[in-house]
């Protein structure tokens, strides 16, 4: 499920050159067109910041079937004051900096505006986040049970797995 066009025709030819064959649907993953208890695993990776989180749980509890899995990936805001003071530090130099090498050129220079703006959209995305352990709670309010947490590159990255 994707509201792209674009993302849901690059990602079926992902699939298809690994061997896999996928059906999509442009749809909103708040909503989700399916009856319950009709999918035995379902993942969300690199989108949750940007969604109703709680919202977009309860709908995946919904349609996941008894004993399925959801699987969960995503950049999340550190818990740990001293990480989250230097990577927010590393986010506003190196974001921005990654952004216009992409727009540098004379042809792009109308773009350099927008592309400061998305990077700073990016940034504040994550500071306004949940932190691993805020999502394991909301996980567990939904309903999932035998959530496992990992954390990677001090907290900055957060995989969930959890079962309904």
């Amino acid at each position: 499920i994707d509201r792209s066009e674009e993302m849901q025709r690059i990602g079926a030819e992902r699939a298809r050159k690994k061997g896999f064959k996928i059906k999509s649907v442009i749809k909103d993953v708040h909503d989700l067109p399916f009856e319950d208890n009709n999918f035995s695993g379902i993942t969300l990776e690199n989108a949750t910041r940007h969604l109703e989180v709680k919202r977009v749980f309860e709908e995946i509890y919904r349609v996941l079937e008894p004993g399925g899995y959801f699987c969960h990936h995503d950049l999340v805001k550190p818990s740990n004051p001293v990480v989250s003071f230097f990577y927010n530090g590393y986010l506003r130099v190196m974001v921005p900096l990654t952004t216009l090498a992409f727009f540098r050129t004379k042809k792009f220079l109308g773009f350099r505006q927008s592309a400061l703006k998305l990077s700073n959209y990016f940034i504040e995305a994550i500071n306004i986040f949940y932190t691993s352990d805020e999502l394991t709670l909301l996980l567990e309010e939904t309903g999932f049970r035998n959530i496992e947490v990992r954390s990677l590159m001090g907290g900055t990255v957060g995989f969930h797995k959890a079962q309904k």
